[in-house]
C-alpha cells in the first residue's frame, strides 16, 4: 500500500512538472516603425516570452522584406516574404526580450509569426 501511494505521488508530481510549461504565457511581439528613407522602412520587432524561444518564423506579403539585422547570438535568413530567426545560445526566456530589425518596402504589411523552442512550435501571433 505504501509503495502504491508513493508511486502515485511520484506520477502526480511528474505530471505537474510536465504541465507547467503549458501554462506559461505565450510569446508576444510588438512592431515599431523607426524610420523611412528612400522607400524603405525600418521596423523594430520586439519579441518577449516567459518560455524559451529558440526560433521565430515570420511571413509577410511578397516583395516586402529588403534586409534584416539580428541581435547578438542569433542568425537570420530572409527571402522577400519569409524570415527565419534562430539561436542555440541566446534564447528569449524568463520574461526577457530580443529586438530584430526588418527593413521593408511595405510598413503596413501584416506579419504572421510562429515561435519555436528547440523541438516544436510553442505559439503564434501576428503584427
Amino acid at each position: 500500500m505504501k509503495r502504491s501511494i508513493s508511486s502515485l505521488a511520484a506520477v502526480l508530481a511528474l505530471a505537474a512538472i510536465v504541465a507547467i510549461p503549458a501554462y506559461a504565457a505565450a510569446p508576444t511581439a510588438t512592431k515599431t516603425v523607426v524610420e523611412t528613407a528612400n522607400g524603405v522602412t525600418t521596423l523594430l520587432i520586439k519579441i518577449s516570452s516567459d518560455q524559451a524561444v529558440y526560433g521565430i518564423n515570420v511571413s509577410t506579403a511578397a516583395n516586402s522584406i529588403k534586409d534584416i539585422y539580428v541581435p547578438e547570438g542569433w542568425v537570420g535568413i530572409a527571402s522577400d516574404s519569409e524570415i527565419l530567426f534562430r539561436t542555440d545560445t541566446k534564447p528569449i526566456r524568463g520574461g526577457s526580450s530580443a529586438t530584430f530589425r526588418v527593413m521593408t518596402a511595405n510598413e503596413d504589411a501584416s506579419m504572421s509569426l510562429i515561435y519555436r523552442n528547440q523541438e516544436k512550435k510553442i505559439g503564434e501571433g501576428s503584427l
